[in-house]
């Protein structure tokens, strides 16, 4: 089957299946699941008034509440049935177009061109990922860098500290006197007032930044200076940078993965080199000819001549492997011509020439995607693993958290 026509067929299969597990099917699969959890909770309501009757004898209440439980038990079964058709139809259409995906894996396992088309592609997305987690990292890097220079500081130096201490101090005056004027019910005074005491605390804050930026020489710009306000927004904000950069760091560190187990996959082994001083073993080198004396192998006996029926009997044997040769091209022939009605062999030998454009193939792309990247996930966990076992060798011999295992330890 050519592929064009593969994903022709393909296409229909994933639009049918796109219709069946939109979100209007999800809404209608919402809506029963609702609807039948809101008729068992009736019946359950129904089954409990069953036995307050059954207890009191109340016959006639008993006879309309078996009447009632008896129709919502009729509707709960119309509900599950069709909860449990309208989940099989979506279960079969994504079956269908998994079948497909399938088969394509097939096509691309016996086709090494286009294997090799779709690991390019995928090495080179995961490649540009890598460039603008790069990117990314070095931009959050500039902005945490002066923060942590701060913070640093801060830490070392009481100075700045007490700086740090006095533009927060400032900020929370500031925005309490904000919140006071946002309030409305001031008199004209009072609202002049608040504006006075707002400007000062504004010219102290200002002021104190004035002196961090003296006491950091131009190692920090003003306007990351002019950023800080509180202690624990520095903190907070220096954490999630570093916890951004972590996460770029570790998906870098998947990707980088991914393309080196591409690139193991995709390199053809080197060829070996068995001549003749490989397979000779030590001490059987060519031995030097000496003058006046026989070389290895040779004799003064003459050679015998053979007979005239072992001439037939050669002959034979030749005719006979010339026939079995012959036999066995033809059926290699055979079995290698394809099958136009397979869609794991291809007739056109650039039938995966621009291959890209199909859609079962960028589909396949980003499932083989995924595949490589859990694949690479799962290797850098488990190495990560192994290097803290290392590290930490009485890690791997603890004993697990139970009541038993803490008087054990006591």
């Amino acid at each position: 089957m050519e592929l064009k026509d593969f994903n022709k067929d393909y296409t229909k299969t994933n639009a049918k299946s796109a219709k069946l597990n939109g979100d209007r099917a999800q809404k209608v699969l919402a809506d029963l699941a609702k609807q039948l959890r809101d008729v068992s909770d009736a019946i359950s309501f129904l089954q409990i008034k069953e036995k307050i009757a059954t207890r009191d004898k109340d016959n006639d209440t008993l006879k309309t509440v078996k009447k009632e439980l008896s129709e919502k038990n009729k509707e709960a079964n119309t509900l599950r049935a069709r909860l449990t058709k309208v989940q099989t139809e979506m279960k079969n259409a994504r079956d269908a177009v998994d079948k497909y995906l399938t088969q394509m894996q097939d096509l691309a396992q016996n086709n090494p061109e286009l294997q090799s088309q779709l690991d390019s592609a995928i090495k080179t997305k995961f490649e540009r990922a890598i460039a603008r987690n790069n990117s990314e990292k070095n931009a959050l890097t500039q902005k945490v860098t002066p923060l942590k220079i701060i913070k640093n500081a801060a830490n070392k130096d009481p100075q700045v500290s007490h700086i740090l201490y006095g533009i927060e101090e400032d900020t929370k005056n500031i925005e309490m006197l904000q919140a006071i004027m946002a309030k409305g019910n001031k008199s004209p005074e009072d609202i002049k007032d608040c504006k006075q005491k707002i400007d000062a605390f504004t010219a102290q804050r200002e002021a104190k930044r004035s002196q961090l930026a003296g006491y950091f020489k131009g190692t920090i710009s003003r306007a990351d200076i002019d950023k800080i306000t509180y202690l624990s927004e520095l903190n907070k904000e220096i954490k999630t940078t570093d916890r951004k950069i972590a996460g770029l760091d570790k998906q870098s560190a998947n990707y980088q993965t991914a393309i080196r187990n591409i690139e193991a996959k995709t390199k053809a082994p080197e060829p070996t080199k068995t001549g003749l001083l490989d397979r000779l073993k030590p001490g059987q080198g060519a031995k030097p000819v000496v003058p006046g004396q026989p070389t290895q192998g040779s004799s003064d006996v003459p050679a015998v001549q053979p007979k005239w029926w072992q001439f037939i009997k050669r002959f034979k044997n030749y005719r006979i492997k010339r026939a079995a040769e012959k036999a066995a091209k033809k059926q290699g022939d055979a079995q290698s011509t394809p099958d136009p009605n397979d869609p794991t062999q291809v007739v056109d030998k650039n039938a995966f020439k621009d291959s890209m454009k199909y859609d079962v193939v960028r589909d396949y792309k980003e499932k083989l995607e995924q595949e490589y990247l859990r694949t690479a996930k799962a290797q850098n966990k488990a190495e990560k693993e192994s290097a803290d076992a290392k590290d930490d060798p009485d890690k791997t011999q603890q004993l697990p958290r139970t009541k038993q295992n803490d008087e054990l330890e006591l």
